[in-house]
């Protein structure tokens, strides 16, 4: 008796009924693996080939290679930023230590969290140097800020593209956890954290050298030197673009103790804006 038209090949595999008992013999070996492997059943005879009895799901396949693309987009930041801090220290000597070394936590953020929301930190990081760069005074690097802020832009749009084949990954490999407990990838166990620390101690050390300089200025006393100065509140600002980057990642990607996250923004967003008005109107 010929199939009848009206059954799939799963309902044909699955569900013999004594019409096709006798013709069930018929069915070759292959084919009968080939209807294993399209059903996805769990034979310990069989090992379905999901290449070659079926094709794989686009939610699937386009998201790992998305995925293989944006690691190695990621190391090539990696190794960018590390030569621009060290050119960076090169050039500007002392002065220059502060920014460097944001390069450099955000160059080895790219090897241990390799996590869409990386993209964030190099956005902010673009960003905070084109705002330094416009407020520097300097007309060619006034000019160079915009460039940069139109890269920051470019930088964003690739990490809501990331995230979004990042997040398909997610949903294919472990569908029965919600997206805000991706407990499988590194960054959402730490950038809460991570953010709310940086976010405190910057602003904490800002109020530190704000109050040594006011107390030196009331008493008179010898203080430390200018260039000490310099450095720590280059340390604190910087430390405080990187608390302001890793926990608007945090918040932007949805990780969980979204409170610590949220003060590390605050924190590091005050840091910055006394730095402007010191910068700007002293």
């Amino acid at each position: 008796m010929p199939v009848s038209t009206d059954k799939t090949w799963g309902e044909w595999a699955t569900n013999p009924t004594e019409e096709n008992v006798g013709e069930e013999t018929e069915v070759s070996e292959a084919a009968a693996s080939a209807l294993v492997g399209e059903v996805l059943t769990k034979s310990q005879d069989v090992t379905p080939d999901t290449v070659i009895t079926g094709p794989i799901p686009l939610r699937t396949a386009f998201p790992a290679v998305a995925e293989a693309v944006m690691l190695k987009d990621m190391r090539s930041w990696a190794w960018w930023l590390v030569g621009f801090g060290v050119l960076h220290l090169f050039t500007a000597g002392v002065d220059g230590i502060g920014w460097a070394g944001l390069l450099f936590m955000v160059a080895v953020g790219s090897f241990v969290f390799k996590d869409a929301v990386m993209y964030v930190l190099y956005t902010v990081t673009l960003a905070w140097a084109g705002i330094s760069n416009l407020v520097s005074g300097q007309s060619g690097w006034m000019f160079f800020s915009f460039l940069q802020f139109y890269m920051a832009y470019q930088t964003f749009r690739s990490y809501k593209r990331f995230q979004k084949f990042q997040d398909g990954i997610a949903h294919a490999q472990m569908a029965e956890i919600a997206p805000a407990e991706r407990t499988w990838f590194v960054a959402p166990k730490v950038f809460p954290w991570l953010g709310g620390l940086l976010g405190i101690g910057a602003l904490a050390g800002l109020v530190l050298v704000l109050g040594v300089l006011f107390a030196v200025g009331l008493t008179g006393v010898q203080g430390p030197s200018d260039t000490l100065y310099i450095l720590a509140m280059d340390i604190a600002v910087n430390a405080a673009v990187m608390g302001m980057a890793v926990s608007l990642g945090a918040l932007l990607a949805r990780y969980r103790y979204k409170a610590a996250a949220i003060f590390g923004l605050v924190g590091s967003c005050l840091v910055l804006i006394i730095w402007l008005i010191l910068v700007v109107f002293i």
